[in-house]
């Protein structure tokens, strides 16, 4: 909906506020992030790159709000996403 309207301000509206207070204090969140020619290579894409820069902008910004772990797989195989996302649970369940 923040594309279609260009708003980028649409995290910060009172919809996404509701949103948000359901998300558990103690959660962990994890963002996955890939970069343009890293999501082109892993298969075909219909989102053009405008929509994917900004989705990216836009999750950046909720990882940033809700301090969660990002991870950049841009460059990472799915197994070294994977060691590293159970390295996280497992840091933080300790």
């Amino acid at each position: 909906m923040a594309f279609a309207t260009s708003n980028e301000l649409l995290i910060n509206g009172n919809f996404a506020k509701t949103i948000f207070n359901f998300i558990p204090k103690a959660s962990l969140l994890i963002y996955i992030d890939a970069d343009y020619d890293a999501i082109l290579s892993r298969g075909s894409v219909d989102e053009s790159i405008d929509f994917i820069q900004f989705q990216r902008k836009f999750y950046s910004e909720l990882a940033r709000k809700f301090d969660a772990i990002v991870i950049d797989t841009s460059n990472k195989t799915k197994a070294k996403v994977n060691q590293s996302i159970l390295q996280y649970v497992t840091n933080i369940s300790q």
